[in-house]
């Protein structure tokens, strides 16, 4: 008879231990911790990109570590061309999906979005006509 008090109370032990530690995992994987900068948490905003914007863009090429960053300044982004899983990898350079932008002067560049490092809003462009007299 002893023997089963200790088997019941084993099995009443594991249980109670595995509720606790699925209360402790729950409790702390609910809650995922903000981003954090200089000490202080970052919130979360619900801006959006405006592609009616000019914008800055920076990326990377080479060989995808990034060897040289060039800048593409002013430009309006316009969408995306290709597809996530081309029919042929024939040409493997012109594979995936390309962000197509377009310059002031209606030129277009197309960009791979995994090379783009950073996008900023362009400073408004003032043109200055010299004064004729």
């Amino acid at each position: 008879m002893e023997a089963v008090g200790y088997i019941t109370t084993t099995i009443v032990l594991i249980f109670l231990c595995g509720k606790a530690i699925s209360l402790f995992v729950s409790h702390f994987s609910d809650k995922t911790p903000l981003p954090k900068a200089f000490g202080a948490a970052i919130p979360e905003t619900d801006l959006e990109l405006d592609i009616s914007k000019p914008y800055d863009i920076v990326y990377s090429g080479g060989n995808f570590g990034g060897e040289f960053a060039d800048r593409i300044e002013g430009i309006r982004i316009v969408g995306y061309v290709g597809r996530d899983e081309p029919e042929s990898f024939s040409k493997l350079f012109i594979r995936g999906r390309w962000l197509v932008v377009e310059y002031p002067d209606k030129r277009r560049a197309f960009v791979m979005p995994h090379s783009i490092v950073s996008l900023k809003e362009s400073a408004p462009i003032h043109f200055h006509f010299p004064k004729h007299e």
